[in-house]
């Protein structure tokens, strides 16, 4: 007989025993009850509300239903943008936020800080420059994790996209 063989073995006695002990409560449940054994069901356990500790770290994510709209400061054409990101965020002072939804302040923070530096023409000089577009999202990730720092979130970005609608 091999270790597998007398895994196996184990493996099939621990079940027999979890379903004989199984069984023996719901006998005493029923017996304390006053019915009988075929109308018995087994209790059912209803979970425990789980408590969040307020300085865990949280996951976010922000998306733009409606495009950014951007004038360009060189031909004066509208162009629009679209934003995706993702990441985690924490609290450096729970305190602070008490009471208020803290994924929605990171959310429009976020977006806020977004809107303004693609509104801004030092930060985006020319939106038909290529290079600049596809520089974008990496020289946004830092404004904007220094302004939700300010704000008192330390934020890990996975994602943070800042893309140009093609208009067709």
């Amino acid at each position: 007989m091999g270790f597998l063989d007398s895994f196996k073995e184990a493996m099939q006695r621990g079940a027999e025993a979890a379903e004989n002990y199984r069984e023996r409560e719901l006998a005493e449940q029923t017996e304390e009850k006053g019915m009988p054994l075929a109308q018995a069901r087994p209790a059912s356990r209803v979970p425990e509300p789980a408590h969040t500790d307020p300085g865990a770290p949280f996951d976010f994510t922000v998306k733009t239903e409606d495009p950014i709209i951007v004038k360009d400061p060189v031909t004066g054409n509208d162009f629009k943008f679209r934003l995706l990101s993702n990441g985690r965020a924490k609290m450096d002072n729970p305190s602070m936020y008490e009471g208020q939804d803290f994924k929605s302040i990171v959310k429009d923070t976020i977006m806020e800080t977004v809107v303004v530096n693609l509104n801004n023409p030092e930060f985006l000089p020319d939106c038909s420059n290529v290079k600049a577009l596809l520089m974008l999202s990496n020289r946004m990730i830092q404004p904007v994790t220094a302004e939700l720092k300010s704000k008192g979130f330390t934020v890990a970005f996975k994602m943070l996209n800042v893309t140009k609608i093609q208009e067709q």
